[in-house]
């Protein structure tokens, strides 16, 4: 699932990230955070990986 979201944010494919119940209402400007956020949490080296706990608070 995750090399599926990499693939997806890489090609562009944002939407298709997005769970179909919520993907109308969801703003371009936090579709491109999400994917930003989602792309360093997926980092190959576990050393560059942004720490997803700070963000949730």
């Amino acid at each position: 699932m995750a090399v599926w979201a990499q693939e997806s944010i890489k090609e562009g494919r944002l939407k298709q990230i997005v769970d179909t119940s919520i993907r109308g209402s969801v703003s371009p400007k936090y579709l491109k955070k999400f994917a930003q956020l989602a792309k360093q949490c997926l980092h190959k080296d576990p050393k560059q990986r942004d720490l997803q706990w700070p963000r949730l608070w």
